[in-house]
């Protein structure tokens, strides 16, 4: 079994060579200096290599913990390499599904008139976008969409600091009256 220890002292060869761990996990020490932490499985009677990182940036107990989910994959019969490329398709693809693309696309299928649209458009702008404008929509919660509400009914609340209170005084009252100094 390594330790970090022998992570750290393992020195580049004139040839690629592996520092094994346990249960297919090994250090790979390539020529250039870069180790490589990589995770070995069969799957369907083939063999395969799944990347979990370079070391030192991925350490030797998350390479651990990213190969025990590996080899949870691989026990239901899922390639992980596989699966972490739907994963990523998946992302994108969630972010290009932000609530201000989606809200501005239904906006559009409306028949309403081109004056209604610009005030549903400027609301949204004002009021929802900088919220939850750049949230994918399955990330949205019933919670965000309450702070927004109470924002807007609350409008003292989204005040800049040390403006509260001196909405209406001007330059002429006396700041004793106005509570303002």
């Amino acid at each position: 079994m390594l330790t970090d220890t022998h992570c750290r002292n393992a020195k580049p060869k004139e040839k690629l060579y592996r520092l094994n761990d346990q249960r297919g996990l090994y250090l790979e020490v390539k020529p250039n200096g870069v180790k490589a932490w990589r995770y070995r499985f069969t799957l369907d009677g083939k063999a395969s290599m799944f990347a979990l990182g370079e070391y030192p940036a991925v350490t030797l107990s998350e390479a651990r913990e990213r190969s025990e989910a590996a080899r949870k994959l691989v026990k239901q019969g899922i390639n992980p390499a596989q699966q972490r490329q739907l994963d990523r398709i998946r992302q994108a693809s969630e972010a290009k599904n932000t609530f201000e693309i989606v809200a501005k696309e239904w906006l559009q299928t409306k028949d309403w008139e081109d004056v209604t649209k610009n005030r549903r458009l400027d609301m949204l702008e004002r009021v929802v976008f900088p919220s939850i404008g750049n949230m994918p929509v399955r990330e949205i919660t019933p919670a965000h969409v309450r702070r927004i509400r109470v924002r807007r009914r609350h409008p003292a609340s989204r005040q800049r600091p040390g403006l509260a209170g001196t909405q209406g005084a001007t330059s002429k009252q006396d700041p004793a009256q106005t509570g303002a100094e």
